[in-house]
């Protein structure tokens, strides 16, 4: 699955990434896991976006929800807080589920938009391939 171009289309300057997680089982037990990272940075994006995308994209594939919704479950005080001492994560708005059903198969992470753009461009992103999915 290819990075869709929906920043661009939208006059942004962003980095993307996708991540896809598959596990190979045997006798019942993860033997190996594969992930596969596809990425595409704009020209004009900024260089620490690679980083925060990646972040981004990791969340949302680790809890299967959007980073945004994951970061206001998680807000201080709230019985979950403690997750965001876990490695990798971050509190931002960008990153996006990629599902098939209830199941989740990898995510999208943008970075270098405002953190509105951030999400509103992966969910364009995740859209584009929604047919694809089924």
């Amino acid at each position: 699955m290819a990075p869709a171009r929906p920043g661009s289309e939208l006059g942004m300057k962003i980095r993307t990434e996708v991540m896809q997680t598959r596990a190979v089982f045997a006798r019942g037990r993860p033997i190996q896991t594969q992930v596969r990272r596809l990425e595409q940075r704009l020209p004009g994006s900024a260089r620490e976006t690679p980083v925060v995308a990646q972040r981004k994209a990791y969340t949302a594939r680790t809890f299967g929800r959007t980073s945004a919704e994951w970061a206001s479950r998680t807000e201080p005080g709230s019985e979950l807080a403690g997750q965001r001492q876990l490695e990798h994560v971050i509190a931002l708005r960008g990153g996006v589920p990629i599902k098939v059903g209830d199941d989740t198969i990898g995510a999208v992470g943008v970075s270098g938009s405002t953190s509105g753009g951030d999400e509103a461009c992966a969910m364009a992103g995740v859209a584009r391939v929604a047919d694809q999915l089924k």
